[in-house]
């Protein structure tokens, strides 16, 4: 079926360029001469975004491909990153809440990083509380690390922040 391999004594540096042609047994020599790089350096770790489970996204190496599994090891999925390194995946049915994800990155050659995790979070934030205001601060309190979004009373963009570790925010 014309597939070979080929196994050195010892593994080559990465960075070696490999170069490659064909010669049949009367001696004959393809054209053009083939080349390839090795590839002996594992991508870094993908990055993943915080997910409520209906859909999957972040950061890898650009064109590689990035494998899901859940916190047991269980597949979940895979895709492949952009030429920017983006990459999303979306479930045939949604993540329950609590779920493990995990994503590698794994390269053309078949070097895998190491594990990037997020849990999914699929259940909204309680109301936040707005304490009394002069209108000069705006604060109160939420779900730790919410972004807390204000509107006036006709939906108009007032302003965002973020709640703190503690769960209190204000807004100048």
């Amino acid at each position: 079926s014309g597939n070979w391999s080929f196994t050195p004594g010892t593994p080559l540096v990465n960075g070696t360029v490999i170069n490659a042609v064909a010669q049949d047994a009367a001696g004959n020599t393809s054209t053009p001469q083939v080349s390839t790089t090795v590839d002996a350096v594992a991508p870094g770790q993908p990055t993943i975004e915080p997910s409520n489970g209906t859909e999957i996204s972040g950061t890898a190496e650009a064109g590689a491909r990035v494998i899901l599994s859940d916190g047991s090891g269980n597949p979940i999925g895979q895709t492949t990153a952009d030429g920017s390194g983006n990459w999303s995946f979306t479930p045939g049915t949604p993540l329950a809440n609590g779920t493990v994800i995990n994503a590698v990155a794994q390269d053309p050659a078949g070097n895998t990083s190491g594990p990037a995790s997020v849990t999914v979070d699929a259940i909204a934030p309680a109301a936040p509380i707005v304490n009394p205001s002069n209108g000069v601060v705006i604060s109160g309190t939420a779900e730790a690390g919410a972004e807390v979004i204000l509107t006036d009373g006709s939906g108009n963009p007032i302003g965002q922040t973020t709640a703190d570790g503690s769960g209190n925010w204000a807004f100048t």
